[in-house]
């Protein structure tokens, strides 16, 4: 607890000084340092503007159909695939082309990747755009499994004694989809082709009934860095840390997420690239 008090007293602190830190630059990125030694950073929020469907990857290079609303682009333009900030090498009206580094492809989910998945999309944040997340990077720092799946009524959805997630979410026999019914079943299950996704479940569909916690096993270096109620990054999106436990973080997904975003899509096993919050990284790197 007391851990928690300091990091809540300084979390003001070192937010200022990081404010300080940087200035707005007529680009869509963000200045850090001053004079010569200054450097030109992409900035990300962690609010998704688009889902895009993988055309190819392999060989160090993953092509996505683009989103039309993505009509400001240009070669060298920053994107956050997913919550990892890649460049755009290639494009024409219909697709964006990257080159993935061997370092991408062994820390994040990006070589995982198959033609027909869909990804997250947030284009840099531009000097004049309303920052409504958080400090996101696009620096995944690894990837976590997918270990908790649970359905929770909106009208529970903000109670602050929320039942701890089962590891496991099966569809009853039946009409289950139709009723919207699940089974909470207390046996691990990691396969997630035997596993439906959100999406598939008809939570996407019924957007007005659940909410959903999503419980991820983190890798242990990064556990000091995951606070309640602080920010984390799942797969480019900015979210807040529900509960966390011995290794794992549990976070809260509103219908609008699940959604729009890929989030509703994934599976009991899968995993997700995970970015923790920048200040709190700041804070203890500080002490």
């Amino acid at each position: 607890m007391s851990r928690l008090l300091r990091l809540q007293r300084n979390s003001q602190d070192v937010a200022l000084q990081c404010c300080r830190s940087l200035r707005r630059d007529f680009l869509s990125s963000w200045v850090i340092g001053e004079g010569r030694g200054s450097i030109m950073v992409p900035m990300f929020t962690g609010i998704i503007e688009a889902m895009a469907k993988v055309l190819a990857q392999g060989d160090g290079r993953l092509m996505l159909e683009r989103p039309a609303m993505f009509d400001d682009l240009k070669t060298g333009s920053s994107i956050a695939v997913s919550g990892v900030c890649l460049t755009v090498t290639e494009m024409n009206p219909t697709s964006l082309t990257f080159d993935v580094m061997p370092e991408t492809i062994s820390k994040t989910t990006i070589g995982n990747l198959a033609a027909g998945d869909f990804v997250n999309l947030e284009r840099a944040l531009p000097a004049h755009g309303r920052f409504e997340g958080h400090v996101v990077q696009g620096h995944s720092e690894g990837t976590g499994e997918i270990v908790g799946l649970t359905p929770i009524p909106v009208s529970f959805a903000h109670n602050l004694h929320l039942p701890a997630p089962s590891s496991t979410l099966q569809l009853r026999s039946g009409s289950a989809r139709e009723e919207g019914e699940s089974t909470l079943n207390s046996q691990t299950t990691t396969n997630s082709t035997h596993s439906p996704s959100l999406v598939e479940r008809g939570l996407g569909r019924e957007v007005k009934s659940q909410d959903v916690r999503l419980t991820v096993r983190v890798p242990a270096e990064l556990k000091r860095v995951i606070v309640p109620k602080g920010s984390i990054c799942l797969d480019g999106v900015s979210l807040t840390v529900a509960d966390t436990g011995a290794d794992t973080c549990t976070v809260a997904l509103i219908p609008t997420t699940l959604t729009g975003t890929t989030l509703g899509r994934k599976r009991m096993g899968e995993r997700v690239n995970i970015e923790t919050d920048i200040l709190v990284r700041t804070l203890l790197a500080s002490r």
